[in-house]
């Protein structure tokens, strides 16, 4: 995209390197718009695929003055504008693979990874396996620790073989160096943490450094389940929602409670 190496056909022929420039330039404000609609959670199109927020962008563009956007838009054919819906999808993909790349380097980069992972089904019904990784960034300043999603991998089996399979199989076409897999996060289900033949110890058999934790936040919500059973407790939260939906559904009562910051 940049443009630093050029090819052999490049440097021989500057008419096809000019050309190549001008056609990035009008690429340019197309991946800007699809990227401000994807940054700030926006649709990209309405009930057609000719209206909504990527169109109203670009007509937005012409109207500010983008003079190159607007002669491409009106003189090149339907299929030669880049703004089809098969078009703006896939410099989503390309976007996504992009900033996989990058996670996926500072990953390789750090000392150790550990790799987090949780099972859900999406709304056509298929089981979906929803991985990312938490690492150290040595390149930030300060160096923090980052937890980054990756990716899903459907399940066409629910047992423990099958899962590890797939996240390994995941992890390894993402590019990560396994080698430096020091950790396993998923909820304490017999599949995922059996001790015997759940996916962690079938990972870790494979790669004998990576321990597993039990998630914490799956922890915290077994205690509070637990902690239901006791009816002081149970009473307790039921007063306290109450006392949340009295001032909620009433604006005057809203009032009565200003907005404050604990420090």
């Amino acid at each position: 995209m940049k443009g630093n190496k050029l090819s052999i056909l490049e440097q021989t022929n500057s008419g096809l390197r000019k050309q190549i420039e001008y056609n990035r330039q009008k690429l340019k404000p197309i991946i800007s718009s699809i990227l401000f609609c994807a940054t700030h959670d926006l649709s990209l199109r309405g009930k057609t695929s000719t209206s909504g927020i990527f169109n109203d962008l670009l007509l937005f563009r012409i109207e500010s003055g983008d003079e190159l956007l607007q002669k491409h838009i009106s003189e090149n054919a339907g299929n030669a504008k880049y703004t089809s819906p098969r078009i703006q999808n896939e410099i989503i993909s390309i976007c996504g693979k992009l900033i996989k790349n990058d996670i996926v380097n500072l990953a390789n980069a750090a000392n150790a990874f550990s790799v987090i992972a949780d099972e859900t089904a999406d709304i056509s019904g298929t089981e979906q396996l929803s991985i990312g990784i938490r690492f150290l960034d040595k390149h930030s300043n300060p160096p923090k620790i980052r937890e980054e999603f990756l990716g899903f991998t459907p399940l066409e089996k629910l047992n423990a073989q099958s899962v590890a399979t797939n996240i390994i199989s995941f992890m390894t076409d993402c590019g990560l160096n396994l080698n430096k897999l020091y950790g396993q996060g998923y909820d304490g289900c017999a599949t995922m943490a059996g001790q015997e033949g759940g996916v962690s110890k079938l990972i870790r058999d494979k790669y004998n450094k990576a321990l597993f934790f039990h998630c914490s936040n799956h922890r915290l919500n077994l205690v509070i389940n637990d902690l239901n059973k006791i009816m002081i407790i149970r009473n307790t939260t039921g007063t306290i929602k109450d006392i949340i939906r009295f001032f909620r559904e009433s604006t005057l009562r809203r009032k009565l409670i200003p907005n404050t910051t604990i420090l």
